[in-house]
């Protein structure tokens, strides 16, 4: 048995493909061949390549150094003609020739695939469902079924899940479906049995963090044999996958090459630059670095030394610990910056406490833009959460249309609450009704609060607690207790649990967070409504001044969901009175009564559930 990792880049690809390094100017990769060839070989692998962006320069030089183990490779880059769709297609063993004559025609995929055909080239498409230029559409991925033979099957870049589908589609064909296709399609089958696909797997591996973790494997012994079996659909894939995490600190390595390979920066000697000495090279900060954090440390900004003390504690962590794993690093990192992330709101919110018990409006509207600074030092793994998601509508259309048969298939519904699993009974009615829809299969529903013990629910449902970083109870209500949930440390829960959709019942900060999940996720978010928040302002804080934000905060707030459900038809006249537009509330008791405050003491605006 043979492995060897089939998507590696180095320095030579030189043109960003990935949003993010277009954005910032970076290359795709600072990776020298060397230390592909070194990291690939100490990890294991038997046989080391490189698949550049359109570029054989890298691998041409790794075959010149080792020419026993290595092969030459490319990544080509190739259009569907008829919609500009960019397809990546992963192409081994070719000469010098082959590749000028694959950068001739690669505009035209269906020159491509009869090219690599008519010379036996060994070949997988790259990442097949990741829309690279936006163009990517479900009748795309069709078409590339008939037409290649090879596919990635992990892909160490891209999400468990959106591997894990794509690779059960690809095992589940049938020759119905390549009828079904080609009768749709009318392109050619690439082969006599075109429902067997080989699958490979790559790390996809851009900044020298990941090489020879995710790999192809075959059951041979020689170069030439692992090549044929690469021909004859003889290899299985293997290793990691990704996921935001990951993804951000990659993406990080490379800004961080890019600062020290780039002459207009001086990164590498402020604290940024000696922070990634010690997470990538493992070296001690120099003085002039140790002396501006201790002075830091002295100033009275509370912010500043927020910032200050998750950097020296960091530091101090991974000093301390010697030599690490990518992966511990990793966890380090979002660690870190998930305390950094809670400190800042934890300071924030205590100052709108105190604006809210003084009645202070302009002042809890000011604390809370000042979340928005805490907010960015997430950003990062916000937009990696996001980038990741790119492929969720396809892949959920591959399960509906491939896999629709398969035993186990659920749709998997986080149910976002205040109460820790203590209902009413509309609330409950509603969600046994959600389980039940019929235009729904069979959801899978998990409820999610940040309560320090979460009561286990009536019915059929899992719960997740998430970590609770701020507690308040209101003098004013001894039944209802707000917690807020850490935001990044909540969305790493929330990402393993791999959703289908998302419900939220209440619109406090769990709700909130819901609605963020949501979006990063690029998932639907389902809403219950169910309280008449603006009236109990009115009676609990026995005062005018609070109804017109309340109004504003639930107009708002609901104009998120793709649905809203209600359980009476006076709530959908509530919601319709105050905006919302009605086609997406549904009722889910025509005849029933409106049953406000359900336990002795109404929650407050923003916190309860009954």
């Amino acid at each position: 048995m043979v492995r060897s990792d089939l998507h590696v880049h180095s320095r030579y690809s030189n043109d960003a493909t990935q949003w993010l390094m277009q954005h910032i100017g970076t290359q795709e990769s600072y990776t020298g061949v060397d230390d592909v060839y070194t990291l690939a070989k100490n990890r294991g692998m038997d046989f080391v390549t490189i698949t550049d962006h359109d570029s054989i320069t890298g691998a041409l030089k790794l075959q010149q150094q080792h020419p026993a183990d290595t092969f030459v490779s490319v990544e080509s880059t190739a259009y569907f003609p008829e919609d500009g769709c960019k397809i990546h297609l992963l192409i081994y063993d070719l000469t010098e020739r082959q590749f000028h004559e694959i950068q001739r025609i690669r505009s035209d995929i269906y020159d491509l695939r009869a090219y690599v055909h008519d010379e036996h080239l060994a070949h997988s498409v790259g990442h097949a469902t990741y829309s690279i230029n936006g163009k990517l559409a479900y009748e795309s991925l069709e078409k590339l079924i008939l037409l290649f033979n090879v596919f990635e099957g992990i892909n160490g870049s891209r999400h468990s899940s959106y591997n894990t589908i794509w690779r059960q589609v690809l095992m589940h064909l049938t020759p119905d479906d390549i009828e079904r296709l080609y009768r749709k399609h009318r392109i050619e089958p690439c082969s006599d049995t075109p429902w067997i696909k080989g699958v490979t797997g790559g790390t996809d591996d851009h900044a020298g963090l990941f090489i020879g973790q995710t790999f192809t494997v075959a059951d041979c012994e020689t170069l030439p044999e692992f090549l044929q079996c690469l021909k004859n659909k003889q290899t299985r894939s293997d290793g990691r996958t990704a996921d935001f995490k990951s993804i951000a600190f990659a993406f990080y390595k490379v800004a961080c090459d890019f600062s020290r390979h780039s002459p207009k920066t001086r990164q590498s000697k402020g604290l940024l630059g000696q922070m990634n000495r010690v997470i990538f090279e493992n070296k001690r900060p120099n003085i002039r670095t140790r002396l501006a954090m201790k002075f830091m440390k002295r100033r009275r900004n509370e912010k500043l030394k927020i910032v200050t003390r998750a950097v020296d504690e960091l530091v101090a962590d991974f000093l301390h610990n010697g030599e690490l794993s990518i992966d511990e690093k990793i966890d380090k990192v979002y660690d870190s910056m998930a305390v950094m992330t809670d400190d800042f709101l934890t300071l924030i919110l205590e100052s709108i406490k105190n604006d809210f018990r003084k009645g202070d409006i302009p002042g809890v509207v000011t604390n809370f833009s000042a979340i928005l600074p805490a907010i960015f030092l997430s950003a990062p793994f916000f937009s990696t959460l996001r980038y990741m998601s790119r492929e969720r509508k396809l892949s959920t259309r591959l399960k509906t249309e491939f896999l629709h048969n398969q035993p186990g298939t659920k749709t998997r519904t986080l149910c976002f609450s205040d109460s820790g699993g203590k209902f009413s009974d509309d609330v409950l009615h509603t969600l046994h009704y959600l389980m039940a829809d019929p235009d729904v299969p069979r959801r899978a529903m998990t409820i999610v609060g940040a309560s320090d013990s979460v009561r286990q629910p009536s019915g059929p449902f899992a719960t997740l607690n998430l970590p609770n970083i701020y507690t308040y109870t209101p003098e004013f209500s001894h039944v209802y207790t707000m917690r807020v949930a850490s935001v990044l440390k909540s969305l790493e829960l929330i990402d393993k649990e791999d959703p289908d959709e998302i419900l939220i019942l209440t619109p406090g900060p769990i709700g909130l967070l819901g609605i963020m999940a949501a979006k990063l996720l690029g998932i639907r978010a389902i809403g219950l409504y169910h309280t008449d928040y603006s009236e109990q302002a009115r009676k609990v804080l026995n005062s005018e001044l609070w109804i017109s934000p309340a109004e504003s905060y639930i107009r708002w707030f609901y104009s998120f969901f793709a649905e809203i459900y209600v359980p009476t038809r006076e709530y959908f006249m509530q919601l319709g009175d105050r905006g919302i537009n009605t086609s997406k509330i549904k009722i889910v008791d025509d005849d029933a009564q409106p049953s406000l405050f359900s336990y002795s003491e109404p929650y407050p605006l923003l916190f309860g559930e009954t």
